[in-house]
């Protein structure tokens, strides 16, 4: 009789213990429980040292981060700043202080055109934060008994995300975007996606409460298992996004008719920024249950981006386009330079595109496209006026 793993027989160690046919001596049993141990350890305290990084940020730090990244959008960024802030404390208060005092979760709803940063903004404050984040689209999810995907695998993706700890899991961040997709349908002149929309809101009702959810995923660092996980979502916080194409024209025509004697129409500024007089009710009449609303306190909007916003986008913020085409020329021994003026023609066709920053990648590929096809014959140094970079784009635009 010998261990299966040491090989020591009966006379060198205290004790075997026998299962499913294999005997295994003491010593190897206290060595893989110390290395079981370490691992659970770790797992749980890579959540506390987390938690107790995350005290240090305060909401005035956050918004500054922001603004190396994201052009505009202050009060947007504002109210994210404080909803992280806020999120992160409660979840000190309830699982590490253990005060009587429980705070309760506040999802955000964030609002705006496509292409003023709402993603982005999101996927910046998931990299100073350093937690679990998963971006899902709305659009993909239907309610059970339809062709789709369920909505618990969104919990599924923000597992995979944190390396399949469980614990940093539940103190993750969930991004569903296009939200405004699965409204349903009712009388009024705004169409939603289809007539499964209201059940897949019902089915995300409890995950954005707070709930016990279970998960059936396959863990790529247990040789490809297959395991059935129960995620708590009620420390995950939930931020839902999205357009909301023609909601604007609905609140135009609420507060047209409450303000007597003030006609906006005449205020052209106020028609453009519709979206900061935003209410709960406008969301509900735009086909969304109250359930499901009322799990959405927080409300923040994106505004249009501008000529100047979109120029400070290409020219001010860390790791803009024309910082990462400068980082491919530097690989290459080679530099670029541009005219003012061809940023400039640049961001007027951007504008006219109608999609905001999204626009500006397209639109330096094709600027670039020819110039680095044939990056090993070109000059060390070049210079791009704006007769060359209109000529790149008048065929195309």
């Amino acid at each position: 009789m010998s261990c299966i793993f040491c090989c020591r027989d009966k006379y060198e160690v205290y004790l075997f213990i026998n299962q499913f046919g294999y005997n295994i001596c003491n010593n190897c049993i206290v060595f893989f429980y110390k290395i079981l141990r370490k691992n659970l350890d770790f797992r749980n305290n890579s959540v506390m040292r987390l938690l107790n990084r995350l005290q240090k940020l305060k909401p005035i730090n956050i918004k500054r981060y922001l603004d190396d990244y994201v052009v505009g959008q202050h009060e947007a960024k504002k109210i994210l700043s404080v909803s992280m802030y806020m999120h992160y404390k409660r979840i000190i208060n309830n699982l590490l202080l253990k005060t009587k005092v429980s705070i309760e979760k506040s999802n955000v709803i964030l609002i705006g055109p496509t292409g003023t940063g709402k993603t982005y903004m999101l996927k910046t404050i998931s990299n100073l934060f350093k937690v679990p984040f998963v971006i899902v689209n709305a659009t993909s999810f239907t309610e059970s008994g339809y062709v789709g995907e369920d909505v618990e695998n969104i919990l599924c993706k923000l597992y995979q995300n944190s390396g399949y700890n469980l614990k940093l899991t539940e103190i993750g961040i969930v991004f569903i975007d296009e939200i405004d997709k699965i409204c349903k349908k009712n009388g009024s002149d705004i169409i939603s996606k289809d007539i499964s929309g209201e059940g897949v809101q019902q089915s995300l009702l409890k995950m954005l409460e707070g709930s016990i959810v279970e998960i059936t995923v396959i863990n790529t660092k247990k040789f490809m298992r297959r395991e059935i996980v129960k995620v708590n979502t009620e420390n995950i916080l939930f931020i839902v996004g999205g357009a909301f194409v023609n909601l604007s024209n609905s609140i135009y025509n609420r507060l047209n008719k409450t303000q007597i004697g003030y006609n906006l129409m005449n205020d052209k500024y106020k028609k453009k920024n519709m979206y900061k007089y935003i209410t709960h009710k406008d969301l509900i009449s735009y086909g969304f249950i109250p359930e499901f609303i009322g799990r959405l306190p927080i409300i923040a909007n994106t505004n249009p981006l501008n000529i100047k916003n979109l120029k400070n986008i290409i020219l001010r913020v860390k790791n803009s386009i024309l910082i990462q085409y400068k980082r491919i020329f530097d690989m290459e021994n080679k530099r670029f330079y541009m005219s003012t003026r061809s940023i400039e023609y640049i961001v007027k066709k951007s504008i006219k595109l109608g999609i905001g920053a999204r626009s500006l990648k397209n639109i330096f590929s094709k600027v670039f496209k020819n110039i680095i096809y044939n990056i090993n014959t070109i000059n060390k140094v070049i210079f791009l006026n704006k007769k060359f970079v209109k000529s790149q784009l008048n065929s195309i635009y």
